[in-house]
């Protein structure tokens, strides 16, 4: 179980596309320290696109239907 943003940031470093593992080290620094995070908005809505698939995918009664 994720218990804090940090550990959260630490899983997804371990376990999703290399692709989003820049967003998310930035994220970690930024929240290990004073640094604002800018993002762009295209980059961040694609993240959370494939967050969402991959929770959906996880859940089952989701993994029952077709899409």
């Amino acid at each position: 179980m994720i218990t804090s943003k940090e550990q959260g940031g630490q899983w997804g470093v371990r376990n999703l596309e290399l692709q989003y593992q820049g967003l998310i080290f930035e994220a970690l620094e930024c929240y290990a320290s004073e640094k604002e995070m800018i993002v762009q908005e295209e980059e961040a809505r694609e993240f959370a696109r494939y967050m969402v698939r991959k929770i959906e995918n996880m859940m089952p009664s989701r993994r029952n239907q077709v899409k």
